[in-house]
């Protein structure tokens, strides 16, 4: 009867050259997986920095329009168009809490009463502040 007789250093070599063909295909692969939950992740924090910054610009532009408003008396009717833009605009963005705040300050401008519609915006504007400074 032949015996097969297993030679260690061919077995050895054998595992290496495995080893050395599979080893780099892996590494790619892993590598390749990061890669892309990085790109995701980055793309996730672009996206979100745009969004806040933008809700933030229409915040800070809701707050300028209507202060201006206010200030000219509701004598200017562009600036009543301005601060409709501005006010429906801001309105979309505003969570629900901020959204009844809104109203009650764009009810107190629409009456066009300047002490009543002042205490309103000024009730508003550390309201407005705060969601901004939590986006």
């Amino acid at each position: 009867m032949n015996e097969l007789k297993w030679d260690l250093s061919i077995t050895i070599s054998a595992i290496i050259a495995v080893a050395a063909i599979i080893s780099p295909i892996l590494t790619a692969v892993i590598n390749n997986v990061h890669q892309r939950n990085m790109k995701k992740l980055e793309l996730k924090e672009k996206h979100y920095s745009q969004t806040a910054s933008y809700q933030k610009e229409i915040f800070e532009n809701y707050l300028r329009k209507t202060g201006k408003y206010i200030g000219c008396a509701f004598a200017i009717a562009s600036a009543a168009m301005e601060y409709d833009e501005a006010y429906l605009a801001a309105f979309l963005y505003a969570p629900s809490d901020l959204q009844m705040l809104m109203k009650n300050a764009n009810d107190a401008i629409r009456s066009k009463k300047v002490p009543q519609a002042l205490s309103a915006f000024e009730e508003l504007i550390p309201k407005i502040q705060e969601h901004i400074q939590n986006l």
